[in-house]
């Protein structure tokens, strides 16, 4: 057995059979592994695709999504995403292709020291210099994207070490490593409970990775158990996130706030006494990193904080019996995150942002069960400010973006018995375009929709409020692409939308089709909804 074989195998045994890849010289011998087993590689046109598909599939699936990207060129292209990945706690393994072990300093083909790249863009990074412990390598490597915060994980691969013969497994490689918990402890619970007894109005603000849409199953046990609301913030406008409703004003009512693994950064004003009212502040996380800021940016606020597993902090908290109603204080929250901004009082003949996004998430809820991604500037919080946060995948706290295209395709492998609709500006859908085709080779029942301004809006918008209307140069695009028909070039559906009545009728036609298919709609550009 070769070490392609078992690294496979170990992937296999973790639970995961996909794999998303652009192939290369340095990483064939895993595509020959691959043939005999049961695994697939869904197999993309540039290697950034591939890590955002992994991070749909992971986003969607609760599984770690695995990226599979060829030496020097190849690994270098996979790297822009690890940022936003990182950010939004997403598990994911980067898997990397690299130049021969026994070629080490000799100036071999696509020879380049790839974990001092990569090491400040995920969780940890190191390259494999012992074909038996491949195996161990990657189970370790899937469970560390899990462990604690999840987020990127990087591993390179020798090409020499992948052609080697195993000669003795390393023990326990074939078990799916199971989660160092760390729980929270007896005397640390005491402690929440006490300030829970003297609170009238609690708040539990989260990571992303504590999402609804990540954790169904979690948050069906904490709503039968618990009245506290729980808010995760996942978007780079923070407080401002039109999608959190009167988030500025639930936090100013709010007299203590149990942060888990949220960082206390520019989402939240920096924890500042203008942005968050109440002394009384318990801080979770199992990052010491954020700890440590926490401290430094709440000062004395904070009563408690201390390491925990995430997952396992928000579930004994919700069980705790601190003898408290909290449901009126639990409905008023719901009614705040629920308010949104008035439609726009404004006469043109185009759809606008708000039209469009309401008209297409009302069709898709009369009539299929669907996942959502949201992506872009201005146009993407349109979309999240209408879209069932339940249900909803962003492209995260980052300010990333263009990774919607591929996480769609990863989440449709993830969920193959939903419809993935996703929503986009233009500037975002020109980013990885070429993945329409790989939709399209696997038949996926995915919608996009592309809400057409002829500019990145968020720019704009900045050069017309920064600088002044005749400002606002070079951010512009023009009304010659035809979406559409790039999409039927690629045997994909296209429709081209200018119209209300039309929208509706394209969306239900998707839906029916369950192909692939691009909506380029014509719209007015408008800045995003903000209270």
């Amino acid at each position: 057995m070769r070490a392609s074989d078992l690294l496979i195998k170990s992937i296999l045994n973790s639970g995961i059979n996909k794999i998303f890849s652009l192939s290369g010289n340095q990483i064939m011998p895993i595509f020959d592994s691959v043939v005999d087993l049961d695994i697939e590689i869904i197999h993309c046109r540039h290697e950034a695709s591939a890590v955002f598909m992994a991070d749909g599939y992971a986003q969607s699936s609760g599984n770690t999504g695995i990226a599979l990207v060829t030496a020097a060129p190849g690994f270098t292209n996979s790297l822009g995403p690890l940022y936003a990945i990182n950010a939004n706690q997403s598990p994911v393994l980067l898997l990397s292709g690299d130049s021969p072990l026994s070629q080490n300093g000799l100036m071999s083909f696509q020879e380049l020291n790839q974990t001092s790249i990569s090491k400040r863009l995920v969780k940890t990074s190191w390259r494999i210099e012992d074909a038996n412990l491949i195996g161990k390598d990657i189970t370790k490597a899937i469970s560390l994207t899990n462990n604690g915060r999840p987020g990127p994980v990087h591993i390179a691969l020798p090409f020499d070490i992948l052609n080697e013969k195993i000669i003795n497994i390393a023990p326990h490689e074939t078990n799916t490593s199971k989660p160092n918990n760390l729980i929270i402890k007896p005397d640390k619970l005491q402690a929440i409970e006490k300030l829970l007894l003297k609170s009238q109005k609690p708040l539990i603000i989260t990571g992303p990775s504590l999402s609804e849409s990540r954790n169904k199953d979690l948050y069906k046990q904490l709503y039968s158990s618990t009245n506290i609301p729980i808010i995760t913030m996942n978007s780079p406008r923070g407080s401002n996130d039109p999608s959190l409703g009167k988030l500025k004003l639930v936090l100013k009512e709010a007299d203590l706030l149990i942060f888990i693994d949220k960082d206390i950064d520019f989402t939240l004003g920096f924890g500042s006494k203008e942005r968050i009212s109440s002394d009384n502040i318990i801080y979770i996380s199992c990052n010491d990193a954020s700890i440590n800021h926490a401290k430094k940016m709440l000062g004395d606020r904070t009563l408690i904080n201390f390491s925990a597993e995430p997952k396992s902090a928000i579930a004994s908290i919700s069980k705790l019996k601190h003898n408290q109603n909290y449901e009126s204080w639990f409905n008023h929250v719901k009614i705040l995150l629920a308010s949104r901004p008035n439609k726009p009082a404004i006469k043109t003949d185009k759809l606008t942002p708000y039209n469009l996004c309401k008209i297409a998430v009302n069709e898709v809820e009369n009539n299929t069960d669907a996942i959502y991604i949201s992506d872009g500037g201005e146009f993407g919080q349109w979309a999240q400010s209408i879209i069932p946060k339940s249900k909803i995948l962003t492209n995260g706290p980052s300010g990333a973006i263009g990774g919607a295209t591929p996480q769609a395709i990863g989440a449709s492998f993830a969920n193959p018995d939903s419809i993935v609709v996703c929503f986009m500006g233009d500037g975002t859908a020109g980013f990885q375009i070429a993945e329409w085709e790989t939709a399209r080779r696997h038949n996926l029942p995915i919608i996009y929709i592309i809400g057409n301004d002829q500019r990145w809006g968020a720019e704009v918008e900045i050069q017309i409020r920064e600088y002044g209307q005749d400002r606002a140069k070079y951010c512009m695009l023009d009304n010659l692409t035809r979406y559409d028909q790039i999409a039927e070039g690629m045997g994909c559906k296209g429709h081209f939308v200018q119209s209300t009545g039309e929208l509706a009728k394209v969306i239900n036609e998707a839906i029916l089709s369950k192909k692939t298919t691009i909506i380029d709609i014509q719209m007015d550009g408008l800045p995003a909804p903000s209270f």
